[in-house]
């Protein structure tokens, strides 16, 4: 976004105004969804810190087999969310060209 924001008005040209306004619209949603949120991901970091700190006193063989599970349950997590991130992109790219052509329209 703040490279959106330092753009030259040459190049915001050439880009267009339908990637521009594809572009802040799902920008503006997502910043506002991480500004919401940031609060209850640190506090559930911090409780989960507490809770590994509490395991790994009791027993290390039960932080070492948590740590795994751990690893195991974000690998199956973060490898359909890479795939999907992919068609994201795609969308993406299809909203672009989807605003551009409305973009055409309404200007003829």
């Amino acid at each position: 976004m703040r490279a959106d924001l330092r753009t030259s008005i040459a190049d915001l040209e050439r880009i267009g105004p339908a990637r521009l306004t594809s572009s802040f619209s799902d920008d503006m949603f997502n910043i506002a969804n991480v500004v919401v949120n940031l609060p209850y991901a640190l506090v559930n970091l911090t409780i989960v810190a507490g809770c590994l700190a509490y395991f790994g006193w009791l027993s290390l063989y039960m932080l070492l087999g948590l740590g795994v599970c751990v690893l195991l349950g974000a690998a199956s997590y973060l490898i359909p969310v890479t795939w999907a991130n992919r068609y994201l992109r795609l969308a993406r790219s299809a909203q672009d060209t989807l605003f551009s052509i409305s973009a055409d329209s309404f200007m003829e």
